[in-house]
């Protein structure tokens, strides 16, 4: 055997250790102290974990709409910029126009708390999260496993209403349903 296959053999072989030595080995969890991200310093909190329905008063719908009637000074889009420098206002009248005379608030409103709402304090932040979890019978007869979704930036929990349904029923072939815990996280809108 030439001297260069032996370099490679033994280089081989100390990658390997090294491979299954440092790379393949449980990383060790690191330990993360409790953080107070309200102003001042930290206080008692509450930590119950309320229910919550989500109700917008219609003063605050009727200012809205009188917001969105009084908006005319759009500045110009433009032309064939779209949205390279920001929102395009000519698409923003199109917004305007829809949450002016279609978008029913109350609609979705009503759609929004089909789901179970809650709030609670972590680290003097209010949190709102909803907790869906499956029907008691299934519960019974299928593994519930938790899982936990976040969404991201800009973003907000109701880019999962849609699969929360879907991840809490029975699906034909699968012995497990999801509990779900879908936070709003904060300073995300």
């Amino acid at each position: 055997m030439g001297f260069l296959r032996k370099l490679l053999l033994i280089k081989s072989a100390i990658t390997v250790v090294f491979i299954a030595r440092y790379l393949l080995k449980n990383p060790v969890i690191p330990q993360l102290k409790d953080q107070w991200w309200a102003d001042g310093s930290p206080k008692v909190q509450d930590e119950k974990i309320t229910p919550f329905k989500i109700k917008v008063s219609d003063e605050v719908l009727i200012d809205l709409n009188e917001r969105l009637f009084k908006s005319t000074r759009m500045v110009p889009a433009l032309e064939g910029i779209g949205f390279q420098y920001g929102f395009n206002a000519e698409f923003l009248k199109t917004v305007q126009q829809y949450w002016m005379n279609k978008y029913n608030w109350k609609e979705q409103e009503a759609f929004l708390n089909t789901f179970a709402h809650f709030k609670t304090n972590i680290g003097g932040l209010g949190i709102h999260f909803i907790h869906a979890k499956p029907s008691k019978e299934l519960m019974k007869n299928k593994k519930v496993l938790p899982l936990l979704l976040l969404h991201g930036w800009p973003g907000s929990f109701i880019e999962f209403t849609k699969i929360i349904p879907l991840l809490t029923r029975e699906t034909e072939g699968y012995d497990f349903v999801f509990e779900l815990v879908v936070p709003s996280l904060p300073g995300y809108g």
